[in-house]
């Protein structure tokens, strides 16, 4: 997993500059499960931009250059990445005109599953298997204390140091989502 400026070091002050080129992407779901991509504003609050994208479809975004994205599994809100970064940030749309520099064409972001630590993998498991039994990390007394107070706070809440924005989100269902 390449470290870029949006990566964990920096997410508490992630957000998007004010920015005026635009830029064109095409978010693939390349994982075997939903996907909610969110958007960082200006103010560093996270915007659902859409909830839920199938598995293997694709849903086109205009957005701004150096404008920061985020991805998380939809459910159990586990991080993922775009084109291979934590944060994927949006690029002139001038970067991707090929041969005619009138013509701007969508940035291919590949949204899939990034490399994990052991630990981060452990807790991932028992966190989705607390979920489905309904239980706290504090039901788990035979684990050590510093590993329930990391269960507590599931691994994507330190990659989304930010509140979530109430904001009209796009239906999967529609048009919009392409295969």
């Amino acid at each position: 997993m390449e470290k870029s400026d949006g990566d964990i070091e920096n997410l508490q002050n992630l957000k998007s500059p004010p920015a005026k080129i635009e830029s064109f992407a095409k978010f693939y779901n390349n994982t075997k499960y939903p996907v909610t991509i969110i958007w960082i504003d200006c103010s560093g609050h996270g915007i659902v931009y859409i909830r839920n994208l199938p598995s293997k479809r694709w849903y086109d975004v205009n957005t701004f250059a150096d404008h920061k994205w985020i991805f998380l599994r939809s459910g159990t809100h586990e991080r993922l990445a775009g084109n291979g970064k934590f944060v994927w940030s949006g690029e002139p749309w001038t970067n991707n005109c090929g041969n005619n520099p009138n013509q701007a064409r969508r940035r291919l972001v590949i949204v899939g599953t990034p490399v994990y630590s052991l630990k981060e993998c452990c807790i991932n498991i028992i966190n989705r298997q607390l979920a489905r039994e309904r239980q706290s990390a504090e039901s788990l007394r035979m684990l050590p204390r510093d590993l329930i107070e990391d269960l507590r706070v599931p691994i994507y809440r330190n990659f989304m140091p930010f509140r979530l924005r109430a904001r009209p989100v796009r239906d999967v269902r529609n048009n919009d989502v392409r295969d």
